[in-house]
């Protein structure tokens, strides 16, 4: 009880210490859903839709948090190279935020825990999870706007995140629970994690 007790105050701590930083809060909500058959984002949960119940988690660790939604929301950032995939969101991001560290969280993902994000965060550079591009995080220092631009400058263009991550070395953290970086896909997945909740 003790160890649990001070492992909570410990996770405070860096979540008080983190949202002084200039750490920005990145929602990728663009999908198209097709195995959903609806807008993932929009999906409903007892309170509210899923991609407020993702904004609401990132507000915990970020002073600041954006979406972005592929053109799809007027409030969003706004897509340079709309269809093009989650680095799309990334590279809005760093137009919009040049200064900032950005912590990129999936709409779809939402079993990823506080303490594997804030683990993202405490890596002194860019980070993700060992099979996983995504969620991560992207120091302003690594220069991801420069990098993103020479993956699209390629021929043919490359579009994966895994891609951005092997041009700025990032660091592979060990991933945690399988549960934790599951995607949600289907309506089957949607509501296995529906249980999760009420279990």
């Amino acid at each position: 009880m003790l160890a649990d007790s001070i492992a909570l105050m410990l996770s405070s701590l860096m979540r008080e210490l983190y949202m002084i930083r200039n750490v920005v809060g990145v929602v990728l909500a663009g999908g198209r859903s097709l195995r959903m058959g609806q807008d993932k984002a929009a999906l409903a949960m007892p309170s509210g839709s899923l991609l407020a119940y993702q904004r609401r988690r990132l507000e915990l660790l970020c002073p600041q948090v954006q979406v972005s939604s592929n053109g799809n929301d007027a409030s969003g950032l706004p897509d340079r190279y709309p269809g093009i995939g989650p680095l799309a969101g990334i590279d809005a991001a760093t137009q919009c935020f040049p200064g900032a560290d950005l912590l990129v969280l999936p709409v779809d993902m939402p079993g990823v825990s506080t303490e594997s994000l804030l683990r993202l965060m405490a890596v002194d550079g860019p980070a993700h999870f060992k099979g996983h591009p995504l969620p991560a995080y992207f120091p302003a220092s690594a220069g991801v706007a420069k990098h993103i631009e020479a993956l699209l400058a390629q021929v043919p263009p490359v579009y994966a995140v895994h891609a951005l991550h092997t041009r700025l070395g990032s660091i592979a953290l060990q991933k945690p629970d399988a549960e934790e970086l599951a995607n949600l896909n289907t309506p089957e997945d949607w509501q296995r994690f529906l249980a999760t909740m009420q279990a």
